[in-house]
């Protein structure tokens, strides 16, 4: 029963969490560059407020803790050398690389672009060249952050949408 359980909260975070990064590496952060730095820091600033990066960083927290009681439930050194150990012990790995990439990447990168924005709301000029470099600096960086935690949880669901079926491979 625990084990069931376990897996019902993993996946449904799971599907959460790699769902918003995708949705932001893909769609939302490509839309933003092309929108340009102004827009761009109007909506990251809205997104920043109705506190995306906290429910994606409780999501992947939802992940990590019931990924690792399933971990410590299924472990052996027979299981870990198994296809579906193996093709679960990657996804995992690609997971947490994707976490520490959002964690101190994106999420400081956003920061700073909601600030810079709100600095240049503040003065209600538009921004200098200085702020407008920074701005899309800033954009761009985050953008490929995004982009990159995009692909590390498509190969974390891979991995584990797929692990019963690498299991026979």
């Amino acid at each position: 029963m625990e084990y069931g359980f376990l897996r019902l909260f993993h996946l449904t975070a799971g599907f959460l969490w790699a769902g918003f990064a995708g949705f932001m590496g893909w769609y939302l952060m490509p839309a933003l560059k092309a929108a340009g730095p102004q827009a761009a820091g109007a909506v990251v600033r809205q997104v920043m407020e109705r506190k995306l990066s906290l429910f994606m960083n409780v999501a992947a927290l939802v992940v990590f803790l019931t990924g690792i009681r399933l971990y410590m439930l299924s472990f052996s050194m027979a299981w870990l050398t198994s296809g579906l150990g193996l093709s679960l012990t990657v996804g995992a790995v690609l997971a947490l690389g994707g976490e520490v990439i959002g964690i101190a990447v994106s999420r400081p990168t956003f920061m700073k672009l909601t600030a810079l924005n709100a600095e240049i709301k503040a003065k209600g000029m538009p921004p200098t060249a200085e702020q407008q470099a920074e701005g899309e600096r800033l954009s761009a960086k985050g953008a490929r952050a995004a982009t990159l935690v995009a692909w590390h949880l498509l190969g974390a669901t891979v991995c584990m949408a797929g692990s019963r079926l690498f299991a026979t491979l």
